[in-house]
Protein backbone atom coordinates (compact mmCIF):
# COMPACT_ATOMS: atom_id res chain seq x y z
CA UNK A 1 0.00 0.00 0.00
CA UNK A 2 2.63 2.35 -0.90
CA UNK A 3 4.42 4.23 -3.93
CA UNK A 4 7.86 4.49 -4.76
CA UNK A 5 9.32 1.83 -2.59
CA UNK A 6 12.61 1.48 -4.84
CA UNK A 7 15.33 2.78 -2.46
CA UNK A 8 13.83 0.20 0.32
CA UNK A 9 13.49 -2.96 -2.09
CA UNK A 10 15.86 -5.36 -0.79
CA UNK A 11 14.22 -4.35 2.87
CA UNK A 12 10.85 -5.38 1.57
CA UNK A 13 12.01 -8.00 -0.60
CA UNK A 14 13.02 -9.83 2.88
CA UNK A 15 9.98 -8.93 5.10
CA UNK A 16 7.93 -10.99 2.56
CA UNK A 17 9.82 -13.59 1.93
CA UNK A 18 10.50 -13.97 6.07
CA UNK A 19 8.54 -17.75 5.92
CA UNK A 20 5.25 -19.18 4.46
CA UNK A 21 3.55 -20.16 7.83
CA UNK A 22 2.15 -16.39 8.18
CA UNK A 23 1.57 -15.46 4.69
CA UNK A 24 -1.95 -15.61 5.13
CA UNK A 25 -1.87 -13.10 8.19
CA UNK A 26 -0.85 -10.63 5.58
CA UNK A 27 -4.49 -11.08 3.71
CA UNK A 28 -8.37 -10.37 5.00
CA UNK A 29 -10.31 -12.95 4.68
CA UNK A 30 -11.66 -11.66 1.29
CA UNK A 31 -8.30 -11.65 0.01
CA UNK A 32 -7.73 -15.26 0.86
CA UNK A 33 -10.85 -16.55 -0.17
CA UNK A 34 -10.21 -14.84 -3.67
CA UNK A 35 -7.08 -15.78 -3.65
CA UNK A 36 -8.09 -19.60 -3.38
CA UNK A 37 -10.83 -19.35 -5.98
CA UNK A 38 -7.84 -18.42 -8.75
CA UNK A 39 -6.97 -21.52 -11.08
CA UNK A 40 -3.38 -23.38 -10.42
CA UNK A 41 -1.71 -21.39 -12.92
CA UNK A 42 -1.64 -17.21 -13.37
CA UNK A 43 -0.59 -14.62 -15.49
CA UNK A 44 0.75 -12.09 -13.54
CA UNK A 45 1.65 -8.92 -15.17
CA UNK A 46 3.76 -6.05 -14.38
CA UNK A 47 4.80 -2.12 -15.54
CA UNK A 48 8.91 -1.97 -15.26
CA UNK A 49 11.85 -0.33 -17.01
CA UNK A 50 13.34 -2.03 -19.83
CA UNK A 51 16.18 -1.94 -17.54
CA UNK A 52 14.46 -4.17 -14.87
CA UNK A 53 13.47 -6.67 -17.74
CA UNK A 54 16.78 -6.72 -19.26
CA UNK A 55 18.20 -7.67 -15.54
CA UNK A 56 15.70 -10.30 -14.86
CA UNK A 57 15.71 -9.07 -11.08
CA UNK A 58 12.26 -8.15 -11.01
CA UNK A 59 10.34 -6.15 -8.16
CA UNK A 60 7.58 -7.84 -6.42
CA UNK A 61 4.62 -6.14 -7.14
CA UNK A 62 2.77 -7.59 -9.89
CA UNK A 63 -1.40 -7.60 -10.79
CA UNK A 64 -3.71 -9.57 -12.18
CA UNK A 65 -5.00 -7.21 -14.59
CA UNK A 66 -2.97 -6.34 -17.34
CA UNK A 67 -4.11 -2.77 -17.43
CA UNK A 68 -3.52 -1.92 -14.21
CA UNK A 69 0.48 -2.61 -15.38
CA UNK A 70 0.01 -0.62 -17.64
CA UNK A 71 -1.44 2.36 -15.81
CA UNK A 72 1.95 1.43 -13.77
CA UNK A 73 4.19 1.30 -16.69
CA UNK A 74 2.63 4.72 -18.84
CA UNK A 75 1.08 7.16 -16.22
CA UNK A 76 2.05 6.88 -13.20
CA UNK A 77 5.07 9.34 -12.52
CA UNK A 78 5.62 9.48 -9.18
CA UNK A 79 8.70 6.90 -8.90
CA UNK A 80 11.47 9.41 -9.15
CA UNK A 81 13.72 6.27 -9.64
CA UNK A 82 12.80 5.62 -13.16
CA UNK A 83 12.42 8.94 -14.42
CA UNK A 84 12.93 9.19 -18.22
CA UNK A 85 13.43 5.23 -18.66
CA UNK A 86 11.72 3.44 -21.28
CA UNK A 87 8.80 1.46 -19.70
CA UNK A 88 6.90 -1.95 -20.68
CA UNK A 89 4.50 -4.18 -19.28
CA UNK A 90 6.08 -7.73 -18.74
CA UNK A 91 3.69 -10.80 -18.03
CA UNK A 92 4.32 -14.47 -16.71
CA UNK A 93 2.55 -17.16 -15.73
CA UNK A 94 3.36 -18.99 -12.22
CA UNK A 95 2.04 -21.10 -9.86
CA UNK A 96 -0.62 -19.82 -7.46
CA UNK A 97 0.83 -21.52 -4.79
CA UNK A 98 3.78 -19.35 -5.34
CA UNK A 99 1.99 -15.81 -4.49
CA UNK A 100 3.11 -14.59 -1.15
CA UNK A 101 0.07 -12.59 -0.86
CA UNK A 102 -2.82 -11.05 -2.68
CA UNK A 103 -3.81 -7.64 -1.76
CA UNK A 104 -7.22 -5.75 -3.07
CA UNK A 105 -7.09 -2.94 -1.05
CA UNK A 106 -6.75 -0.36 -4.16
CA UNK A 107 -8.42 -2.29 -6.60
CA UNK A 108 -5.23 -3.10 -8.49
CA UNK A 109 -5.69 -6.52 -7.86
CA UNK A 110 -2.26 -6.47 -6.57
CA UNK A 111 0.05 -9.96 -6.59
CA UNK A 112 3.14 -10.16 -4.44
CA UNK A 113 5.47 -12.54 -6.12
CA UNK A 114 9.07 -13.22 -5.35
CA UNK A 115 11.28 -15.29 -7.89
CA UNK A 116 13.63 -17.52 -6.39
CA UNK A 117 16.48 -16.39 -8.73
CA UNK A 118 15.74 -12.87 -6.66
CA UNK A 119 15.81 -14.33 -3.27
CA UNK A 120 19.33 -16.45 -3.95
CA UNK A 121 21.79 -13.70 -3.03
CA UNK A 122 19.87 -13.11 0.23
CA UNK A 123 19.35 -16.88 1.19
CA UNK A 124 21.39 -16.62 4.50
CA UNK A 125 20.63 -12.90 5.41
CA UNK A 126 19.74 -12.16 9.15
CA UNK A 127 18.63 -8.92 10.39
CA UNK A 128 20.74 -7.40 13.24
CA UNK A 129 19.23 -7.84 15.98
CA UNK A 130 18.18 -4.79 17.65
CA UNK A 131 18.81 -4.15 21.69
CA UNK A 132 16.71 -1.95 23.31
CA UNK A 133 17.93 -0.66 26.77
Amino acid sequence: MSDDLFYYKIDVLLAFSAGPENREALMTSRERSYLRRLPDEITIYRGMTKSELDSGKFGLSWSLKREIAEFYAITFQRNSATTGQEKLVHSITIKKHEVVAYFAGREEFEVIYISKDLLQPYRNFVYPQVVVK
